[in-house]
């Protein structure tokens, strides 16, 4: 609106300004009476055209400085507006992110600590436990042991924990746990020599070393839970006597803690 203004305005100047040279000539052409009115004449319509194209000028920078203003202000705020709503999205949504990685952190902290005193706890369970493990055998040869009496291998070659006693063929568990224990019994020709392990007197496995012409040999394994205290040895069988059983590390009693 304001650039038509401006339009119209520069017009009206130029036919003024027009108007004014063709009553030039005019006044130029009158008697030289007249020169003095002439002039008059002029300079009104010069001054008017000057105050005219003043108040168009102004009229047009106003209008247009309004104009930009308003456009401005407007920019200005749409501009904020957007800029809160950035922010505002921005913070809510890095706030979120913050939070999901705060408790992902949280978790995982919780569940490394409670590995960690797991791990620890086990660990320490497992320090404190003491190493049990034997391995033992005979330094002489047995001949006719009695029916269901205890074989006492005498011969230690390895005894950590120390829970097995060389003088009663007894092995007494010092910790609850799984166990394992193997023998192995060699007699001779023409020989027998039956036997079992025991926990707390009663029979687990059984053992068959017997031969009608050459020496033979009988391996036993047995893995059994023990409590604390439980005794584990090895038995001659009840209902058999003990021919002979072969010394010289070819009849052997072991066990460990698994």
């Amino acid at each position: 609106m304001s650039y038509i203004l401006v339009i119209i305005n520069a017009i009206v100047v130029a036919l003024m300004a027009v108007y004014i040279n063709v009553n030039e000539r005019r006044f130029h052409e009158m008697s030289t009476s007249h020169d003095r009115t002439g002039q008059y004449i002029e300079n009104m319509v010069r001054n008017l055209t000057v105050d005219i194209s003043d108040d168009i000028r102004r009229i047009s920078d106003e209008q247009i400085a309004e104009k930009g203003q308003y456009i401005e202000n407007m920019v200005r705020n749409l501009t904020v507006d957007i800029s809160d709503d950035i922010r505002r999205i921005s913070d809510e949504q890095i706030a979120e992110k913050v939070q999901n990685i705060e408790n992902v952190v949280r978790i995982l902290t919780v569940g490394i600590s409670d590995d960690i005193r797991r791990i620890s706890n086990e660990q320490i369970a497992e320090k404190g436990k003491k190493k049990n493990g034997f391995l033992v055998r005979l330094k002489g040869s047995l001949e006719n042991q009695p029916k269901g009496s205890d074989v006492i291998y005498d011969d230690v070659i390895t005894n950590d924990g120390v829970g097995y006693n060389p003088s009663t063929g007894i092995f007494t568990a010092s910790d609850e746990g799984l166990y394992s224990f193997s023998w192995t019994t060699t007699t001779q020709g023409h020989k027998n020599f039956f036997t079992y392990l025991a926990v707390n007197g009663n029979m687990i496995a059984r053992n068959h070393a017997q031969s009608d012409t050459l020496n033979s040999s009988a391996s036993q394994t047995v893995v059994v839970h023990l409590k604390t205290h439980d005794k584990v040895n090895i038995k001659v069988h009840d209902d058999y006597v003990g021919l002979f059983i072969l010394s010289e590390g070819w009849s052997t009693f072991s066990g460990f803690m698994i």
